[in-house]
């Protein structure tokens, strides 16, 4: 759990928590861990998901979204109460590039932000 608080001050609005069974108690501890400190500001996805067991046990738990990895090319993500998005690896990896990038360019913006203030502290300082 010590990464999520870093993750969340990044700037990150969803997190995704994936283990080869996610019908474990782990998944639903750090579910309850994540809702208790941020609520539903932050979406969670959980997985992998193998069964309709393992479907209800982490909806129930508080997941947003469930992953199954149908084969090595096809993942099913399920938005819970909603419908079912089938993307393929390169689709997945492109909507990945673009969070990454979203999220660096959020960064890049405050880090000017930063810069233009220390700036204007060391000029006005004198």
């Amino acid at each position: 759990m010590t990464r999520v608080p870093a993750l969340v001050e990044a700037g990150v609005d969803v997190l995704c928590i994936d283990s080869s069974e996610g019908y474990s108690a782990w998944q639903a501890e750090t579910i309850k861990w994540i809702r208790e400190h941020y609520g539903d500001s932050v979406k969670v996805g959980a997985g992998n998901v193998v069964d309709g067991d393992g479907f209800r046990f982490l909806a129930d738990a508080g997941a947003d979204f469930l992953l199954r990895l149908e084969s090595v090319e096809v993942l099913s993500v399920s938005l819970v109460n909603k419908k079912v998005l089938v993307v393929d690896k390169l689709q997945l990896q492109l909507m990945l590039r673009k969070l990454v990038m979203n999220t660096l360019r959020k960064l890049e913006s405050m880090f000017q932000f930063v810069q233009m203030v220390v700036l204007y502290m060391i000029t006005t300082s004198h």
